[in-house]
C-alpha cells in the first residue's frame, strides 16, 4: 500500500538502478583529495536554485534514478580503470557527488507541464517522489543538501564563496 505524506498525498518509493546505487556508495565511502568537488559539480550540473525549465515527475525518476543517457556507467568504468575521482563532472553525474558531504539530498522541481514534485534520497538504494506542497517554485529546480554532522563548515558563507570562485 502506498505511503502518504502529511498532506495526504501519495509518496512513491523507487529503487535506484544498480549502477546508481553503486556509484553513490563509492562517493560516500571514497575520500578524494578535493572535497570541494561536490559544490563545483552541483553548479556545473544544476545550480542550487535555478529558474530553468525544471523537471516533470517522469524527468525526476528518469534523470535522477536511472542511468538513462547519463554517464554513470562510463564514469564507474573510468574509475575502475584508474581515472581520478575529480573527473566526475565530465560524465554528467555530478549530483551524486553531493553524498560525499550530505546524508540526504532533496530536489524540488517545477516544470510548466506538470505539478511541482519533490525527489529525495538518503542514498540507501532508493528514492522517493511526491507532489510537493512546500514553497512554490514558478519554474525551475531547487536542491537541498542535508549536510553530515562533520561537514557543517559548508554552512558558512565565506568558504562556500571561495569554492565557487575556484
Amino acid at each position: 500500500m502506498p505511503e502518504e505524506d502529511k498532506h495526504g498525498e501519495e509518496v512513491e518509493t523507487f529503487t535506484f538502478q544498480a549502477e546508481i546505487a553503486q556509484l553513490m556508495s563509492l562517493i560516500i565511502n571514497t575520500f578524494y583529495s578535493n572535497k570541494e568537488i561536490f559544490l563545483r559539480e552541483l553548479e556545473q550540473a544544476l545550480t542550487l536554485i535555478d529558474t530553468g525549465i525544471g523537471m516533470t515527475k517522469a524527468g525526476l525518476i528518469n534523470n535522477l534514478g536511472k542511468i538513462a543517457k547519463s554517464g554513470t556507467k562510463a564514469f564507474m568504468e573510468a574509475l575502475q580503470a584508474g581515472a581520478d575521482f575529480s573527473t566526475i563532472g565530465q560524465f554528467g553525474v555530478g549530483l551524486y557527488s553531493a553524498y560525499h558531504v550530505a546524508d540526504k539530498v532533496s530536489v524540488m522541481t517545477k516544470n510548466k507541464d506538470d505539478e511541482q514534485y519533490a525527489w529525495e534520497s538518503s542514498a540507501g538504494g532508493s528514492f522517493t517522489v511526491k507532489v510537493d506542497h512546500g514553497e512554490l517554485i514558478e519554474c525551475g529546480t531547487k536542491v537541498i543538501l542535508h549536510l553530515k554532522e562533520d561537514k557543517t563548515e559548508y554552512l558558512e558563507e565565506n568558504p562556500v564563496k571561495d569554492m565557487v570562485k575556484k
